[in-house]
């Protein structure tokens, strides 16, 4: 898994699709929620193998479209503030859905538990995206 991470991590920034500012950060994030849900509602292993590429590829590319974005927007003085509180979200982040989605893959099924995460990666995007217009 690790090619479809560093072809993501090649092309972040360097096309249309996923450039440096908040429109491919969304776009990013819109193909990790896709790619999961593709995973979880895959009727054979092939399906579950493509959406998985699909969210390694975006993996690849989100922090380089992050932090790209952030060398463009914030202050150089504040820089390493905001990459520290970004690190250290992801990281509380991290560890709080790894151990709600092993509950609920424990309570039903790990299909379950990446259909919810999925889910709720575009519901909020669907809500950051309203909320800014």
């Amino acid at each position: 898994m690790s090619v479809p991470v560093m072809i993501g991590s090649l092309f972040a920034g360097h096309n249309r699709f996923f450039t440096r500012n908040v429109e491919g950060l969304i776009k990013v994030i819109l193909v990790i929620g896709l790619g999961l849900i593709i995973s979880a509602f895959a009727k054979n292993l092939i399906w579950f193998f493509v959406g998985l590429i699909f969210v390694e590829f975006a993996y690849g590319a989100i922090n380089i479209i992050t932090y790209g974005y952030l060398f463009n927007e914030v202050h150089p003085k504040h820089r390493s503030t905001v990459n520290s509180m970004i690190s250290s979200a992801k990281t509380i982040g991290g560890a709080i859905s790894l151990l709600v989605m092993g509950e609920i893959a424990d309570l039903f099924s790990p299909q379950i538990s990446i259909a919810v995460g999925g889910t709720l990666i575009l519901l909020i995007l669907l809500f950051y995206v309203k909320s800014k217009k």
